[in-house]
């Protein structure tokens, strides 16, 4: 993983949202196995500290599990699941909105800019 943090917000929190998005996607399937702390650290470049309070964020919203002496795994609620992938789409464009009005541009213009790339 190549990942670019910004300094809006905590590290911890653009990882869980970066999971979240993988999870999302279906890329990791309900009830697969997430890689080890050690592991997601080393491929996101942060120290494993930051993954951790990422995966216990993920795992008190319901989105992830713990086995005590199996790992962490992804959720086996496909409802959970969906409800995260409907609300993802939102957040980008909320996001999209607030970067397009720090560079000045606005809303009425939106849907330009918009339709030149579709």
């Amino acid at each position: 993983m190549t990942y670019i943090f910004n300094d809006r917000e905590p590290v911890y929190i653009q990882i869980a949202e970066h999971i979240k998005a993988v999870l999302a996607s279906g890329e990791i399937g309900p009830g697969s196995r997430v890689p080890s702390v050690r592991e997601l650290a080393a491929g996101f470049g942060v120290n494993p500290n930051t993954v951790q309070k990422a995966l216990k964020e993920l795992e008190s919203s319901g989105y992830l599990f713990s086995e005590r002496t199996s790992g962490r795994f992804i959720t086996d609620d496909v409802d959970k699941l969906q409800e995260l992938k409907s609300k993802i789409p939102g957040k980008l464009v909320k996001k999209f909105i607030a970067d397009m009005a720090a560079l000045g541009i606005e809303k009425n213009d939106l849907p330009s800019y918009v339709e030149k790339f579709l």
